[in-house]
């Protein structure tokens, strides 16, 4: 029987793991105790090793994959072992590379039966993948995680995509919130509070539905591709011409990066800010 090989947990507060590079392939020959990869948690680079001997026969991540601890990562046994039993659910398609092995002739002119595809971002149940901490915090804080799309592997609801459902929620101070919530006010957008705390004051009564905006004014048609627009000032030497900026490149921030990130946000949010001038 294939032993599968998992994602180590590397400590209490280690959620998920990335895939830094596979030191072996499939196919090739492993003994109990070799480096299969190393792999990047919030603080230091690791090694995962080898829990049986045998031959590695599929990898189901890809380097660079963010995946969940205790995760099946890879499988290891006898050539010919069916290993789709230990594939992981989270795991896309196309990221099981399965250790290659001779065919008969009669079997390789035999078309290929479809691949079943699973989805990633939904349990064996139906419902939305969820990791226990995004739950529990979830819980914790009345978030309905309905509307929240997951930044984890496969579609997974983690714990940063709650914290960002939290902070895009509207604050309101307690009047504020028990006035809103007797249906007679509403509340607008931001409020004139510290951070746009929407205070007592900032509320509307129903009756006081908000104006509509204004039509927007007649513009003249836009200056063509590449044309500086009127009356603005050219472009500082060096600098591209207009319109031809050029691709956006997003860079993931994970690693020690997301934990400064992280650590600086809650600093922010539950620490007091004070600015104090003296002259």
């Amino acid at each position: 029987m294939a032993t599968p090989v998992v994602m180590p947990r590397q400590g209490n507060t280690v959620e998920d793991c990335i895939i830094v590079e596979w030191k072996k392939r499939p196919g090739d020959q492993v003994a109990e105790g070799d480096v299969l990869c190393e792999i990047e948690t919030d603080k230091a680079v690791m090694e995962v090793e080898s829990p049986a001997s045998g031959t590695l026969l599929a990898l189901f991540r890809d380097e660079g994959d963010l995946v969940p601890v205790l995760e099946t990562i890879a499988a290891i046994g006898e050539p010919g072992e069916d290993v789709s039993a230990l594939r992981p659910g989270g795991a896309a398609g196309d990221a099981v590379q399965p250790a290659p092995e001779s065919t008969p002739p009669e079997e390789a002119a035999a078309p290929a039966p479809a691949a079943q595809t699973v989805a990633g971002d939904v349990s064996g149940d139906g419902a939305q993948a969820i990791s226990p901490r995004a739950r529990n915090l979830a819980a914790s804080k009345d978030i309905d995680l309905s509307g929240v799309s997951g930044s984890g592997p496969g579609g997974r609801i983690i714990e940063r995509d709650v914290e960002a459902a939290i902070e895009a929620q509207p604050r309101f101070s307690p009047v504020a919130k028990a006035m809103v919530e007797s249906g007679e006010y509403w509340a607008p957008a931001q409020g004139s509070g510290p951070g746009g705390r929407i205070m007592a004051a900032d509320l509307r009564e129903v009756e006081e539905a908000p104006a509509p905006p204004p039509p927007p004014p007649h513009t003249a048609p836009p200056p063509p591709h590449g044309a500086p627009p009127p009356h603005a000032a050219p472009p500082p030497h060096g600098a591209p011409p207009y319109g031809e900026e050029g691709p956006v490149t997003v860079i993931p921030v994970r690693g020690v990066r997301r934990v400064i990130v992280d650590r600086m946000r809650e600093s922010l949010l539950s620490t007091a800010q004070l600015t104090m001038h003296r002259s």
